[in-house]
């Protein structure tokens, strides 16, 4: 386990939290700590900069990208042979230009914008932490000057993304193929979306559902997998091992681990769709909306972080328990997992 300066006698005279008592203590960090505040704002302004331009490219890729699968009106797609052709050769040089603005993004995403939030989350956990199992007040030099390792929670956190990334493009391609059917794009489909409103209100249905339930497991799985990262920053133990005992200390409270990341999946959705489908007329209207906006939901990713980490705590701490009751009785030892 890491030589970090955390009092694990303190985390196990805390009483066990439910879902709201998790939230609960997560905000009384911030909340009664100005430096852990102080803190947050200095380690994520880099972040939250970088974000703002992600989601502005983002914004004109899926602008495009939406362009791109709208149909031409049918009264105009077979106006002649020669405007057939011309539309032809616009539709696939529309489309090589769409498949290198999305190829940026992802090299954008994979690189800068993954590397500056894992740095991000191994501060913020760090700091939500020492504050968290700490006995006497955490200065801010003392947060400042705290030793954090790098090499395992990168390890882990590519982990994270394949699997993160697989059920994010599940819920895109869902997306995705639900507008296309819906517009009529595919030809082979069209007389669903505009003379059978039954068949489109199934296919609507149908993917909606399948939304839904992508969406249930991919908050189910990200609080192990955000667990997973806890112990990384928090542990000499990363990659596979620290999977394993996420799923370890998660026996028994995956219910809890679900509603506390519905709650940021919910929060992020709120804030992001405004972004993503926002129009403004003008540019600086656009940056300025765009920011704030970015605020919010960088606000909701660093909370995330810190209700991690207590749930982290209260899931390991009634894992010693649970084994203590089973090793030693009554005697009130602990035993070290």
């Amino acid at each position: 386990m890491r030589n970090m300066e955390i009092d694990y006698t303190q985390i196990m005279s805390k009483e066990k939290r439910e879902f709201l008592d998790i939230l609960k203590e997560a905000l009384t960090i911030p909340h009664k700590h100005i430096n852990f505040i102080i803190f947050s704002l200095l380690t994520s302004f880099p972040y939250f900069g970088l974000s703002v331009f992600f989601e502005i490219v983002l914004q004109q890729t899926l602008l495009k990208t939406f362009k791109f699968f709208t149909p031409v009106p049918s009264d105009s797609f077979y106006y002649d042979w020669e405007s057939s052709v011309a539309l032809h050769d616009d539709w696939h040089r529309s489309g090589g230009n769409l498949s290198g603005e999305w190829i940026k993004l992802c090299l954008l995403y994979l690189a800068p914008y993954h590397l500056l939030g894992l740095l991000n989350i191994v501060m913020t956990v760090n700091a939500a932490s020492m504050i968290y199992a700490g006995e006497k007040p955490i200065s801010l030099r003392d947060i400042l000057v705290q030793k954090t390792r790098l090499k395992g929670p990168f390890i882990t956190s590519i982990y994270v993304l394949l699997l993160s990334t697989c059920i994010l493009l599940g819920l895109v391609g869902v997306v995705t193929n639900c507008y296309i059917l819906s517009k009529g794009f595919v030809i082979d489909y069209y007389y669903y979306s505009s003379n059978n409103n039954f068949v489109d209100s199934l296919i609507t249905i149908f993917h909606i559902t399948i939304f839904i339930a992508l969406l249930m497991k991919y908050s189910e799985w990200s609080a192990g997998w955000n667990m997973a990262l806890v112990i990384s920053v928090l542990e000499e133990t990363y990659g596979i091992e620290a999977f394993e005992l996420a799923t370890y200390f998660s026996r028994g409270s995956t219910r809890r681990g679900l509603l506390l990341m519905l709650v940021f999946v919910a929060w992020e959705i709120v804030f992001r769709l405004p972004c993503l489908f926002g129009r403004w007329s003008e540019r600086l209207g656009a940056i300025v909306f765009t920011s704030v906006f970015t605020g919010l939901i960088c606000v909701g990713n660093l909370m995330k972080w810190v209700v991690c980490v207590v749930y982290f705590f209260d899931c390991k701490k009634r894992i010693l328990e649970k084994k203590v009751d089973e090793e030693v009785g009554s005697d009130g030892k602990v035993v070290n997992v």
